[in-house]
């Protein structure tokens, strides 16, 4: 989703929550900015780029490290662009590097 929004010239994300969850909109709205809006730094994106590529090849020689990877990257999101990355490569990954995304989100809360 990230990359498909930064190709767009105006997009509007919209939340519908059930009025017995309305409590939760500002955890939705947390998880939203977490998970899609913010960018990594590029040490963290090195570490995700050796993890994705250690998971195709299942090194054995590196199994510490392996394993606080995928502890570090099991949310969500990392699993959603692993799936990218596999069927699209490294763009992907530089892509979370940009706050272009991020900087459109804060944006849009404040005209809330």
């Amino acid at each position: 989703m990230p990359s498909s929004l930064r190709a767009l010239p105006a997009w509007t994300v919209r939340l519908l929550v059930p009025r017995h969850l309305d409590g939760g909109v500002t955890a939705y709205h947390a998880a939203f900015r977490e998970h899609v809006a913010m960018p990594l730094r590029p040490g963290t994106l090195e570490e995700l780029r050796w993890y994705f590529r250690a998971r195709q090849a299942a090194p054995a020689d590196a199994e510490q490290r392996f394993d606080e990877a995928s502890r570090a990257f099991s949310a969500p999101r990392f699993q959603r662009l692993y799936r990218a990355w596999m069927e699209r490569g490294d763009p992907v990954l530089e892509a979370t590097l940009s706050p272009v995304l991020r900087d459109a989100i804060r944006t849009a809360f404040r005209s809330d």
